[in-house]
């Protein structure tokens, strides 16, 4: 339960990031003379409270692209996802690790070796 808790969480920050990433998109057409549609509208509107606020304590947003790295690899039956010995978990971080080495952003996409 507490796995699937945490990547309910990751994915609703993640939501929230490109939330507020596309409130910064429009924010930048319009102050260069575009015309906002609907949809730009609706998403400024969405997160012009919290990008009002950062402005208000001098710590505006930022564009951020947020990659999404998933093992290939099984993580194993029930007791190996529950393995948390350093072992284990100094295996998956090294490999993860090295799959974001080789993560290519223009095409979200791991380079072969």
């Amino acid at each position: 339960m507490l796995t699937i808790q945490f990547a309910i969480n990751i994915n609703e920050d993640i939501e929230t990031i490109n939330w507020v990433n596309q409130g910064l998109e429009v924010m930048e057409r319009v102050s260069r003379g575009e015309i906002a549609s609907d949809g730009d509208i609706r998403d400024f509107v969405r997160v012009a409270g919290q990008i009002e606020r950062r402005l208000r304590d001098w710590a505006p947003y930022k564009t951020v692209a947020v990659p999404r790295y998933r093992l290939r690899e099984d993580l194993g039956d029930i007791m190996g996802f529950l393995n948390f010995s350093r072992q284990r978990i100094a295996k998956l971080v090294d490999v993860g690790f090295k799959l974001a080495c080789r993560y290519d952003p223009t095409t979200e996409s791991i380079i072969p070796k």
